[in-house]
């Protein structure tokens, strides 16, 4: 392709992104870096200004801050009435999304875009019913302070030591048409909160002596200022070049963990993607380990993967053993430029001279930049973790009697042979071979690691027992068999950590090859398929036959569509009126909705487009009822339907 072509073909993506993008409402965001700047009052002075010039615009939202110059610029605006929820047997209001919708005004006000909606409501956060009214084609006003940011969450933490959990992505920031810079002097707002401008006079003296110094309040204004002028050098770069300005050589790469201050990791390296104009790479490498992984681990690692999913990061899974191989493996593949990673506080054993990773990424990829970031260090939660990784986490109390159950009749069987043994003239060579051999049994069907040291104790005392002299007792006459029990202990314990592995690449080993055969199957079916209901059906049995699970392809808008349905036995998926509802939010908004996800995460269903870029060509549905789906399940049918739009793609174009 020439040079002539490559300009064309990027001025008509641009020309395409600049249509798509008109169709939608722009955002304005009145940004404060603290609460009293008056955000809200410059809003609806923007507001009245805007009617009085003839547009039609309405208060969507607007918080009941209880102050009378706010109030008294509310009226005169039309309001949308807000719905009332009940949450914990109180009475809340919230956004009324449908009466707005409805209602369809050229711009809407909406308060507090950082707000969590109650239990109940389409959406988990305010932020999302507001991309939901953009994509209507809905101007909207809106307020927002900087400690609400997702990307300046650990540096607002550190200066006024408040976690702020109410935040919202970078990528909704970033996407504003305009942004409204509201800021005062900290002196003149503290003397604001003193005259109970901000809050009422009883909270006023708290206020002041946590949140609201001057210190707090010049370091937030520092922030937000800094975070206004990326924001304003984005659009600079977009108006001269029609698209972001940047690099494209530069590849971060961030390593997923479990750990509580992985999410630092993440906004640190998000902010380096930012600065750099790079691409960003979440990489996870799944271990024998994570088989046993315990439940508050599994929550927190996905909550560290949709942190690095609102970022607009790549998640990359990759199996195997050794974790820096595969981060060394990836980065040479990937071309990735910059690694940051968490620096753990975990001591080095006694005599350990083991290198930790960075050492040996050092060694692998030299060239690399490698970039670490210290671990909130918790002493509370390092002995926890050093406990757990003992106890592997999430234990199963009728396997660990499986196991009992697997030393004991190993054991028994052991001895009972030996016995045998001795009485055929066979030495004691033979006879710990026999105890050996039991351990590596045990170990076959063994599924936590203690369980080799629970046979190697028990297995040199019913070998003392039962065939040293004197017998019957515990007693050592020969001090070699000191040595000898000592041996046979460290062995019995290498055997099962040895097996404990090598089962654990084989099952690593057969998901790879289980997931290539499946999507290899899948791609096969769809080169078969004469039509799009064929497809749909085919779509809906590849992926309940993955999961186990009950699942349904739409063809088009669930509400006008019968579904092809995949039932399993027993299991029969329930598609009411409210769950069509969910499945049809889902379509229009080419987003996924319903159970595991932020939109509607009430429902008993997944539902997930068909799709490629924008384009849809139809809706998938999961019975999530059993629970929530594992990594390893999501990756499958993630890339199964990737398969599936292929393949409508490509009998839209060549129709057989």
């Amino acid at each position: 392709m020439g040079e002539a072509e490559r300009n064309a073909d990027a001025y008509l993506k641009r020309a395409e992104a600049e249509l798509e993008k008109e169709k939608k409402g722009k955002m304005k965001i009145f940004f404060g870096y603290a609460a009293g700047v008056g955000k809200t009052y410059a809003m609806l002075c923007a507001a009245q200004r805007e009617k009085r010039s003839g547009v039609d615009i309405v208060a969507g939202y607007i918080e009941p801050h209880a102050r009378p110059e706010t109030a008294k610029k509310v009226q005169g605006l039309e309001t949308i009435p807000p719905i009332v929820m009940q949450m914990d047997k109180i009475a809340v209001k919230e956004m009324d999304i449908d009466g707005i919708l409805t209602r369809r005004p050229q711009v809407v006000l909406i308060d507090e875009m950082a707000h969590t909606n109650a239990n109940g409501s389409r959406h988990v956060k305010r932020y999302q019913d507001i991309e939901e009214i953009l994509n209507a084609g809905i101007d909207v006003y809106t307020t927002l302070n900087v400690q609400h940011i997702e990307s300046v969450h650990d540096t607002v933490a550190a200066i006024t030591g408040v976690a702020v959990r109410e935040r919202v992505p970078d990528k909704i920031f970033d996407k504003a048409a305009q942004i409204e810079m509201i800021d005062i002097p900290p002196e003149e707002l503290i003397a604001r909160l003193q005259a109970g401008k901000v809050y009422q006079k009883e909270s006023v003296g708290q206020a002041l002596g946590n949140f609201f110094s001057v210190e707090n309040l010049t370091a937030l204004r520092e922030i937000a200022l800094r975070r206004m002028a990326d924001w304003l050098n984005r659009e600079q770069d977009e108006a001269l070049s029609g698209e972001v300005k940047g690099n494209a050589t530069e590849h971060i790469m961030m390593c997923l963990s479990t750990s509580p201050s992985n999410a630092r990791v993440i906004r640190q390296a998000a902010r380096m993607a930012k600065a750099f104009h790079g691409k960003l790479t979440a990489f996870y490498v799944e271990t024998s380990d994570d088989g046993q992984m315990g439940p508050e681990n599994v929550r927190r690692l996905q909550e560290n993967r949709k942190l690095a999913e609102k970022f607009g990061a790549k998640v990359v899974t990759s199996f195997g053993n050794d974790i820096v191989e595969q981060i060394a493996g990836y980065a040479k593949i990937a071309r990735v430029t910059k690694i940051v990673l968490g620096r753990s506080y975990n001591r080095r054993k006694l005599f350990s001279a083991r290198e930790s990773m960075s050492e040996k990424l050092v060694e692998l990829v030299p060239k690399l930049e490698i970039f670490l970031i210290p671990d909130s260090y918790d002493k509370t939660y390092v002995k926890r973790k050093r406990r757990r990784r003992r106890i592997a986490g999430n234990v199963d109390g009728y396997k660990v009697l499986w196991d009992m159950g697997a030393v004991c009749l190993s054991l028994a069987g052991a001895t009972a042979v030996s016995w045998l043994f001795q009485k055929c003239g066979f030495g004691e060579a033979n006879i710990i071979m026999v105890y050996v051999l039991g351990c590596m049994l045990t170990a076959l069907v063994s599924g936590y690691r203690p369980t080799g040291v629970l046979y190697g104790i028990l297995a040199i005392l019913s070998f003392n027992f039962c065939f040293t002299e004197p017998k019957g007792t515990l007693n050592v006459y020969d001090a070699g068999y000191l040595v000898t029990f000592l041996v046979f202990f460290a062995l019995s314990v290498i055997i099962t950590t040895l097996v404990r592995k090598l089962k654990a690449v084989t099952r690593l080993n057969v998901e790879k090859a289980y997931r290539m055969g499946v999507l290899l199957d899948t791609s096969q079916i769809f080169q078969r398929d004469n039509s799009r209901e064929e497809i749909g059906r085919d779509t809906a049995k590849q992926i309940g036959t993955l999961l186990n699970r009950s699942a349904c392809c739409f063809i088009g808008n669930p509400v006008e569509q019968e579904p092809l349905l995949y039932e399993i036995p027993g299991r029969k998926m329930v598609l009411t009126e409210q769950e069509l509802a969910v499945a049809s939010w889902a379509y229009k908004n080419n987003k996924g909705a319903g159970a595991g996800t932020s939109t509607l995460p009430g429902s008993k269903n997944l539902f997930l487009t068909i799709r490629n870029g924008e384009k849809i060509f139809g809706l998938v549905g999961i019975d999530m009822q059993e629970g929530l789906l594992t990594a390893f399940e999501e990756s499958v049918m993630l890339a199964m339907l990737n398969e599936s739009a292929l393949a409508f793609e490509k009998y839209e174009i060549t129709p057989l």
